[in-house]
């Protein structure tokens, strides 16, 4: 049993404040991918500003008896809710930033690129896609900037994140094609499910033309299916055997970028 457990089933108890924070668990802190690329706001007034995303969901508690929310993502739309309601946001939310070198798009602007993300995972994805859109801005028409395809994917079309922005970058030539996929809504499949439709797609652009993939979303499951997914990709389009196609998969290690985590129920 868990403290409020404990409260919740002994009414008559009176602990003190000073000790209830005494014996609560300490939190751990959150971490957040910046979804916003450094170029969107440079040279306004809010050029050190940069977004984060995060989805609230709900869960039920270990003994499946209560239902609970996470408690960062949920305090963090409260503090939305209130600077949306009185016009000001007299708080100081401490932060701090961690670099992540390994995950940065090529100096090369021409290299194709494929973007596989799932869930809030989309974050970093959406800033380089931001990124590339400013740099085509910023540039002639003559440089050559090389493709990008978007694998995504979701619970359902509600939880399809910057799913109108993402429309609109295809419309404006930024993103090549993009893939959706639902997890719990209509013809129900996983993202690395999907790479497998597109199998010609995707060995085309990485054995041909070089292409750099980016993966962000849950390690446990979607980064590790999506893993799988290369290597049968690469034994379809290869004919080589399931040892070869890990050898070769390998070999991309320079070209195959993820950043993941595994998911925290107390959010």
């Amino acid at each position: 049993l868990d403290i409020l457990q404990v409260l919740e089933r002994a009414p008559s108890c009176r602990a003190s404040l000073s000790h209830l924070l005494y014996h609560l668990p300490q939190h751990n802190t959150r971490s957040f991918s910046i979804s916003s690329s450094p170029l969107q706001f440079e040279g306004t007034e809010s050029q050190k500003t940069f977004q984060i995303s995060f989805l609230k969901r709900l869960f039920r508690s270990k003994d499946g008896k209560r239902e609970m929310q996470g408690l960062c993502t949920s305090w963090l739309e409260g503090l939305g809710h209130y600077e949306k309601s009185n016009g000001d946001f007299p708080f100081n939310v401490t932060v701090s930033l961690h670099k992540t070198p390994h995950f940065r798009l090529p100096s090369n602007e021409s290299i194709p690129l494929i973007f596989i993300a799932a869930g809030t995972g989309i974050s970093p994805i959406r800033s380089f896609l931001q990124h590339r859109m400013r740099q085509k801005k910023m540039n002639s028409e003559e440089k050559k900037f090389g493709s990008i395809y978007l694998f995504y994917g979701c619970r359902n079309q509600n939880q399809w994140l910057y799913g109108d922005e993402i429309k609109r970058m295809k419309e404006e030539g930024i993103i090549t094609e993009f893939f959706v996929s639902y997890s719990r809504e209509g013809k129900k499949e996983y993202v690395q499910e999907r790479m497998m439709k597109e199998w010609q797609l995707i060995s085309k652009l990485m054995i041909r033309e070089n292409a750099c993939v980016y993966v962000c979303g849950d390690g446990g499951g979607m980064a590790k299916g999506v893993k799988e997914s290369m290597k049968k990709i690469i034994v379809k389009a290869t004919n080589v055997s399931s040892s070869i196609a890990e050898e070769i998969f390998r070999s991309w290690k320079t070209r195959f970028f993820e950043e993941s985590w595994h998911k925290n129920s107390d959010g």
